[in-house]
């Protein structure tokens, strides 16, 4: 359905005898058989694959569409300009690179504590950028990197107050998050461990009735 929707909505002709309409035929989806590979370049260091919804709405639709359309998704590479010379690394190797640097980083989480409710907004919306990646493309995140977040921002595994921080700031982000987690294990798309599923649901029902 949502690749349906994403290969409709760019369906639109712009020409000299048409303008934003459609035609017998779906053009962009004809387009896109034959594609093996997709590329998006980043020039920032703000903001990469995790850090917006835009990366994977686009790249990822992208990947879903012309799954839809040739039955399997192409190989999707980042052009990293974020130097002067500038390379090209698979979507999976850039993205694994920025969760590593910067989300599951301590001193990234304790820059993010300091700033109080915006900072949980920060864990929330990474949160959900795994996930769009997930429903776009599957193979792009790896169920270590969704318990990597588990453990750091569940568990506290680097023992940094990140319950207390949440609870004081935002618990309402923190549920969101386990909601989140939880729909990617529902969806099949994170295989964790029974032990992880089950301390999840506690989670979620004590933060509910709190």
């Amino acid at each position: 359905v949502v690749a349906n929707t994403f290969l409709n909505n760019l369906q639109y002709a712009y020409g000299k005898s048409h303008w934003g309409e459609q035609v017998d035929v779906n053009l962009f989806a004809e387009n896109l058989k034959g594609v093996e590979m997709a590329v998006m370049s980043r020039s920032s260091n703000i903001h990469g694959v995790l850090s917006t919804d835009h990366a994977f709405e686009y790249l990822g639709g992208l990947s879903m569409a012309i799954r839809q359309v040739q039955g399997h998704s192409p190989e999707l590479l980042i052009t990293d300009l974020r130097q002067q010379k500038s390379q090209i690394s698979s979507l999976n190797a850039y993205l694994a690179d920025e969760l590593r640097s910067r989300y599951l980083n301590p001193e990234w989480i304790k820059n993010m504590q300091a700033e109080g409710y915006a900072g949980t907004l920060e864990v929330l919306n990474v949160t959900n950028n795994l996930y769009g990646w997930n429903v776009t493309d599957p193979s792009v995140i790896r169920d270590d990197q969704w318990q990597d977040m588990y453990d750091t921002y569940v568990d506290d595994k680097r023992q940094l107050g990140i319950n207390d921080w949440f609870a004081k700031h935002n618990p309402s982000a923190q549920l969101q998050v386990l909601n989140r987690m939880a729909e990617a294990i529902r969806q099949d798309y994170w295989q964790a461990d029974d032990k992880t599923r089950q301390e999840i649901a506690q989670k979620i029902q004590t933060l509910q009735q709190s």
